[in-house]
């Protein structure tokens, strides 16, 4: 674990017989793979931001060419955030690009050394494994007898030449006996045995045998070596394949244009053999695969035949994996004291974001200003800002389900909120954009005010929790649905805002004071909005997104309109008593009386919203009925004082006290005390 001023962790990393410059390659390739966004990439120093995470906003991983070392890349990880300990995550990032870089440098240009080579045993397959192999070939590739050319190389693995046919129109190589050998794969989904196969054109001369040379050498690479091939994968000895081309490397592809099933045989042990094709590629194209991906590569080579031509255009001519443009950059000083500022900024791609929660925290500032409480605000100082109170919403007051959610009970509540509205809103506003993310704030939220009115409606209710969570909601509908995130940041996105999710959830069950049915609320509806923006995004045009959208969010108000109105039928009495309270001026500052009698114990309960959570006494004595006279004393605890309809109810232990009965019913209980005293008690 680091400490400082802005924490960090250092480390050298070596791989053998890796240059600098291919260690900074591969660097970069493992660091897009982990889902780091690129700041600046250079032959001598690039620089890649972690995603935010619970334990740190960002970290910037900064890999420089160590001068005068070759062979040696200095990797830096730095929180950006002004923080003075990382709780491990500088080091981890460290050990994940290390790994990830070990795992990739198979992927790319395997070249053996002699060294590598030495004592190493070839296998050979059974003979029911290689008659089961040719017949694979036969099936798939062309038949072999009568036409077939048997070249057997000193590790005896045969090439199998199949002419060409009116069906292929090309000489197909393939090897029979590589698949003997078995590769340390690093996982069960990538086959652990192959064989190769590449195309040549028809006026291809047999007695040419750089192809049969090529193959070959791919065989001695996979039985000498410590490496796996997969798809994908590039293999290069570091000069041309030959003298009249410019390319270096063979691509290993799946075969093209063969039937299903050509590229795996299944052998009877049940272990499967790939096939993988041999394509030849230039330079360029393998550090672009390296930079960006097999797929944007394949994809750029979309019209390159399978069939080999030493003189075919290069796709990736020019390409270069490092930004030569110095001003391109920030340095990392600039970002790390500008992390939390950059966020916070008003701008393109962050516009929503940053300004939902301006007014959140805008609007609180102005509470305080005007004498709300910072730390534990009176349940009447927010009601008076908008919270929302079902007593008051139910009955007149429907536009507090939409000011409740920018009102906050303490500044802790607001601080708390607000990060979780920075930690998603980043995320999300990449994804729905920014008119979205408001639109979807606001809806989202009206659904958490209805959750809370429909569970209890007598609980004080604020805070950007329920919105939030109706953001959150959204998201995971992006993590399971949608495509386009890169999957591996997607199972650690759906975790992590899972985990966030499911905490709250069930810390909310647990604790006094925190609206669970809000979040729920909020949640629920996030989901079936981030559903619909899926389908929209998927199935519609960008003209039609527009309107199918405006018609959903109108029906979600029509909606929330069609239940609020159904909330408000057939209220409890004393919801209208406490609006004309309120009205008067009247209502008193603890927010619930409560009653119960007990044989000849009767209990009282008072119930203060105040803060986050509530606090709830509970205070016993005894009692005597005559009529409509009630006389009780306290006896535990000694005192008992608060303040309804602004006058001073104090009882003092073993002091009996007489009061008039109003009303006592089932549910209600109203007590009198002279000519200026009047207490509300329902039933609990």
């Amino acid at each position: 674990m680091a400490t400082g001023f802005r924490p960090k962790y250092e480390r050298t990393i070596e791989l053998a017989g890796y240059s600098s410059e291919e260690l900074m390659l591969l660097a970069i390739e493992a660091s897009k793979s982990l889902g780091w966004q690129a700041g600046s990439i250079k032959r001598d120093k690039s620089d890649f931001y972690t995603p935010t995470s619970f334990r740190s906003w960002q970290e910037k991983v900064i890999l420089s060419v160590t001068d005068g070392k070759e062979g040696q890349l200095l990797a830096t990880s730095i929180c950006t955030s002004m923080q003075f300990m990382d709780w491990g995550k500088n080091k981890q990032n460290l050990n994940k690009l290390t790994a990830t870089m070990q795992q990739l440098q198979n992927v790319h240009n395997i070249s053996p050394t002699e060294a590598d080579t030495a004592n190493k045993t070839t296998c050979a397959y059974t003979p029911e494994e290689k008659n089961t192999v040719i017949a694979h070939i036969r099936h798939f590739y062309g038949g072999i007898k009568g036409i077939t050319k048997n070249i057997v190389s000193l590790s005896g693995v045969e090439i199998l030449i199949v002419e060409p046919t009116s069906r292929f129109d090309c000489y197909t190589l393939v090897t029979c006996g590589a698949g003997a050998s078995v590769m340390p794969v690093p996982d069960k989904a990538t086959p652990s045995r192959c064989e190769f196969c590449m195309c040549m054109p028809p006026t291809w001369n047999t007695e040419d045998s750089w192809p049969i040379d090529w193959l070959l050498q791919c065989v001695s690479w996979l039985q000498q070596g410590d490496s796996w091939l997969a798809c994908g994968h590039s293999l290069s000895d570091g000069t041309p394949l030959q003298d009249d081309t410019l390319m270096t490397s063979m691509l290993l592809t799946i075969p093209e244009e063969r039937d299903k099933g050509a590229e795996n045989c299944q052998l009877p042990n049940g272990d499967s053999v790939a096939i993988y094709q041999l394509v030849p590629v230039y330079t360029e194209e393998v550090l672009f695969k390296q930079a960006n991906g097999i797929i944007p590569l394949l994809d750029k080579m979309k019209n390159v035949s399978y069939i080999v031509d030493k003189h075919r255009e290069n796709t990736c001519r020019n390409f270069s994996a490092f930004e030569e443009n110095g001003d391109s950059s920030i340095s990392m000083d600039e970002k790390a004291n500008a992390s939390l500022r950059s966020i916070l900024t008003i701008r393109k791609g962050n516009m929503a974001t940053s300004l939902l929660v301006y007014i959140n925290i805008a609007l609180f500032i102005v509470m305080s200003i005007c004498g709300v409480s910072l730390l534990a605000p009176t349940g009447i100082s927010i009601i008076k800002w908008g919270a929302d109170f079902g007593p008051l919403t139910l009955t007149g007051d429907w536009w507090r389900t939409i000011t409740c959610n920018f009102i906050h009970i303490g500044v802790i509540h607001v601080l708390m909120n607000m990060y979780a509205l920075l930690y998603i809103g980043i995320f999300l506003e990449q994804l729905i954009g920014g008119r979205r993310l408001i639109s979807a704030y606001f809806l989202t939220g009206l659904f958490s005010a209805l959750a809370s009115l429909a569970m209890h409606p007598e609980t004080i209710s604020a805070g950007a929790s329920g919105s939030i969570f109706g953001l959150y909601g959204i998201f995971l509908s992006y993590l399971v649905f949608h495509h386009r995130i890169e999957k591996g940041q997607r199972k650690s996105l759906l975790y992590s805002i899972g985990f966030f999710v499911f905490y709250n959830l069930m810390s909310g069950a647990r604790a006094e004071g925190i609206d669970n049915a809000a979040h729920i609320g909020g949640l629920v509806s996030g989901i079936i909005l981030g559903i619909i923006y899926l389908l929209t995004d998927r199935f519609a045009t960008k003209k039609t997104s527009t309107l199918f959208i405006s018609i959903t969010e109108i029906s979600f108000v029509l909606i929330f309109t069609a239940l609020f109105a159904g909330q408000t039928s057939n209220l409890p009495a004393d919801f209208i008593e406490i609006r004309e309270m309120w009205e008067n001026g009247t209502m008193t500052p603890h927010d619930s009386l409560y009653y119960n009698f007990q044989s000849s114990v009767i209990k009282l309960q008072l119930v203060h919203r105040g803060g986050i959570e509530n606090t709830t006494e509970n205070y016993f004595g005894s009692y005597v009925r005559e009529n409509d006279i009630l006389k009780f004393k306290i006896m535990e605890p000694s005192w008992f004082e608060f303040k309804p309809d602004l006058s001073v109810f104090k009882l003092e232990m073993d002091k009996e006290y007489t009061f008039y009965i109003e009303k006592l019913t089932s549910s209600k209980m109203i007590l009198t005390r002279g000519e200026d005293e009047r207490f509300v008690f329902r039933k609990f």
